[in-house]
């Protein structure tokens, strides 16, 4: 699935952002790094003492003259200090958040859905002064110690170190809180352009040592410097603790300890921006424990941001409400998804995003012509080029879910142009961690002075190409036939880039500017990716009779055999339904009934309707959200679900299998099952789930009625050959080469009946044959030849035949 929206808040543009720290201010630099000690030898000469004294006194005079520069100096420093207060915000009369994160906060709030998928300490307390050791949630990659030692580009520091400079009496106040605001951004982002090295002991060690470092120059500020901080000051410094500790440790406690008091600070202040911003990251603290309880903060903040007539807030926050409404109600989020696309008192762009949103979510859970109904909302306005790459994407699922080939060609051109020019810029539009913002006016006191910007996280460049040659693929499938095996191609392209990006998440000589949160969520999403790609190359290969598992059945050995750490098994369980399939149609081909069996009923019990969500899986949905690839609760169901429908239709073919030859205490059994089956796939194709993926298909409605007139004997085969008929002429006009999958099987649905036509498809299928390789299409012609050349009296002709289908049988049993 396409990522849904995630946001953050920015503060307005208004205050300058001093968080982008390229260098540290060379008065505080000169103390920074931990001085080596000389240590004198045991034979030092006792008269060094009066060498010394010596020294000193001849130095008088020097002293005693730079007694008056120095007064000099600090005064200047002073002065500096106080400009440098001016820059910060300190004072400032109405400042924002001068902070920035990687992890989708930019300035005014945090993320919606970003989950650190560590182990969960809620109800522990660490110390204060203590930061929980960030575990990484993708594989941890081994590598091999460095034969030649490497000086590390992270200065030394201590405790001790942040005592010794601060507690300097000669140092301004206001010079030194600013310094420890800058030290701890100074940490942080250190520690982000490392992360990648967090795949070795040592880095890791580093980055847990740098977060540390950022969390200790702010406590310093709240311990020693608090009562002397503005208001700002205050909510400020309390915010950026409970944003370090939400995103970068396991000490939730902590992060709502701090959160609370600047939540409080900013209200007794009337510091609206730092109150948004505070409560946005309280909803995230809290969704990580309890999402039903952070549903109903959310209902109260947006009704205190109501009575202040703050609009554009109150939109933002309800944006952030549809994710917690999702995942314990989908019906009704989607009810409110909806509401908000159609509110005119939203920013157009807010709008879009919100259908964007709609359409994702409906093809998600396999409703093309619902998301195609949507695509009129969208008006052409001036938009990120994000939010345009995703309107195409969604786009060409809708074309490809429908079978529209023609307009999913022309909206490949536009893709490959928009990629195009992507490129000529250097995808300058595109941060590497996907996010991008949209700004949003924003009234206080009446007076439309400043605006807030939210960032909405996504995918990075990379990853857009990927889901686009995976899109394209996915289309291609239908000409698995021809030989051309494009679709395959595409998929190869999905896995080259998917592997070089793993390969740079390993390495540890590259720099990055991202948080370990999101680095998790970097590697398991581009994991989810290599596995679903190898599953369609899988069914890819199915079609043309080639059975193989691949990678899948390592996958699922270490599944069940429990090798895969909790993070994977939380995001690999929405993969696994399709593998079992996978494996279900595997052992059918192989004439292993009872196997493929078990596996098509395991399908069947994992995408099934379920009932109402539990608190527990709500939190895990809300986490792979923070992946990016949807969730459990998002995932479609029943006759909804694409393999759900496959595997009922496979079910009812082998229950009639089973019934030939059974025995009368069998039979009663099986009559059972297959009546359920059938009475399920009656409720499937039913004209009241039109919107449905499954009568989005003309061909899965024909393969259903086809199976029930085969099987159930059914005497309205006159109205179903036409309908075939005119399928097989929609594909492709009688004699032309094509050899695309819903013509093939139109045709061969066609050989199945005795019907006037007879000879002429018989002879179409010949000419494909000889176009294609394809053993079933043989057998089927084979086997409607000998029927023609018996019914005709010509049993020489129908007995030679016979043996064709013989041989072509056992020449497929050896495959």
């Amino acid at each position: 699935m396409l990522t849904p929206a995630t946001l953050s808040t920015e503060k307005s543009r208004e205050t300058k952002d001093v968080t982008k720290l390229d260098y540290i201010p060379s008065g505080f630099v000169a103390e920074w790094p931990a001085k080596a000690v000389e240590v004198p030898s045991p034979t030092t000469k006792t008269n060094d003492a009066k060498k010394r004294a010596k020294k000193r006194k001849m130095n008088s005079l020097s002293n005693m003259i730079s007694k008056k520069k120095e007064a000099d100096d600090l005064a200047k420093k002073k002065s500096n200090s106080l400009s440098l207060m001016e820059n910060l915000g300190i004072l400032q009369t109405d400042p924002g958040i001068n902070s920035q994160n990687n992890e989708g906060l930019s300035q005014n709030a945090t993320p919606i859905s970003q989950n650190y998928l560590g182990r969960d300490q809620m109800n522990s307390k660490a110390p204060e002064n203590a930061i929980q050791k960030p575990i990484p949630c993708g594989p941890v990659f081994t590598q091999t110690a460095p034969t030649t030692k490497e000086t590390s580009p992270i200065p030394r520091y201590t405790k001790s170190l942040f005592e010794k400079v601060f507690n300097d009496a000669t140092m301004n106040k206001e010079f030194r809180i600013g310094n420890l605001i800058l030290a701890s951004d100074y940490f942080l982002q250190t520690a982000h352009r490392n992360v990648l090295k967090v795949n070795t002991d040592a880095g890791l060690l580093e980055y847990c040592k740098c977060i540390k470092a950022a969390i200790q120059a702010l406590l310093i500020l709240a311990k020693r410097y608090f009562q002397g901080l503005t208001p700002q000051l205050q909510a400020l410094v309390c915010f950026k603790l409970a944003k370090l500790y939400f995103y970068e440790t396991e000490n939730l406690a902590r992060a709502e300890d701090y959160i609370n008091k600047a939540i409080t600070i900013a209200s007794r202040n009337n510091l609206v921006q730092l109150k948004f911003a505070s409560e946005f990251l309280a909803v995230h603290i809290l969704n990580k424990s309890n999402s039903r309880a952070a549903l109903s903060y959310l209902n109260t903040t947006i009704a205190n941001f109501s009575s202040l007539g703050l609009r554009n807030h109150v939109n933002i926050l309800r944006f952030l409400k549809i994710n917690n409404l999702l995942v314990i109600d989908f019906q009704q989020g989607m009810s409110v998804l909806k509401s908000l696309s159609a509110d005119a008192t939203i920013d157009p762009l807010t709008r879009q995003l919100c259908v964007l949103y709609e359409m994702n979510l409906h093809l998600y859970r396999g409703s093309p012509r619902a998301a195609l109904q949507l695509h009129a909302q969208l008006q052409d306005i001036r938009r990120p080029v994000q939010m345009t790459a995703m309107l195409l994407l969604n786009e060409l699922m809708v074309h490809s879910r429908m079978g529209q080939f023609e307009k999913f060609q022309q909206t490949m051109v536009t893709v490959n142009r928009l990629i195009l020019g992507q490129r000529e810029t250097k995808w300058c539009d595109w941060s590497e961690d996907g996010a991008f913002s949209i700004l949003i006016p924003v009234n206080l006191n009446d007076v439309q002075s400043s605006h807030i910007s939210y960032k909405v996280n996504w995918i990075n460049s990379d990853e857009l190409v990927i889901l686009y040659y995976f899109i394209c693929g996915l289309a291609y499938m239908t000409e698995s036939f021809n030989g051309k095996k494009k679709a395959n191609k595409f998929f190869s392209l999905c896995l080259k880039i998917t592997g070089q990006q793993l390969g740079d998440l390993q390495s540890s000589t590259k720099t990055r500017n991202f948080g370990i949160t999101l680095f998790n969520s970097k590697v398991l999403r581009l994991q989810y990716f290599q596995y679903t790609i190898h599953y369609y190359q899988c069914l890819d290969s199915y079609q043309v009779g080639e059975y193989t598992l691949g990678p899948l059945e390592d996958l699922i050995q270490r599944y069940e055999n429990g090798l895969l750490t909790p993070e994977q098994v939380l995001v690999f369980n929405l993969l696994i339904p399709r593998v079992y399939y996978l494996f279900a149609m595997y052992y059918q081909e192989r004439r292993q009934p009872a196997i493929a069996t078990q596996y098509f009923q395991r399908v069947r019990a994992a995408t099934c309707a379920k009932g109402t969500p539990s608190t527990e899986g709500m939190k895990l949905s809300l986490q792979t959200l923070a992946v990016g690839i949807g969730c459990e609760m998002f995932e479609p169901v029943g006759e909804y679900n694409e393999v759900y429908v496959f595997a009922t239709i496979h079910l009812a073919i082998l229950a009639e299998k089973e019934l030939v030859g059974a025995s009368r205490e069998a039979s009663i059994a099986i009559n059972e099952t297959r009546s359920e089956l059938y009475s399920d796939l009656a409720v499937f194709f039913s004209p009241q789930h039109e919107s449905t993926f499954v009568l989005s298909s003309v061909l899965l409605a024909l393969t259903h009625q086809v199976t029930t007139a085969i099987y159930q004997e059914s005497s309205q085969t006159t109205n179903l050959l036409l309908l075939i008929e005119q399928e097989l002429e929609r594909k492709g006009p009688s004699g032309s080469k094509i050899t695309t999958q819903p013509f093939l099987a139109a045709l061969t649905y066609l050989l199945l009946f005795q019907h006037k036509h007879e000879q002429k498809y018989l002879e179409m299928a010949e000419s494909q044959c000889s176009l294609i390789s394809n053993t079933p299409l043989q057998i089927l012609v084979g086997l409607t030849k000998e029927r023609h050349f018996r019914r005709n009296g010509n049993a020489e002709l129908a007995d030679l035949e016979k043996v064709k289908v013989t041989r072509l049988y056992e020449t497929k049993a050896k495959c």
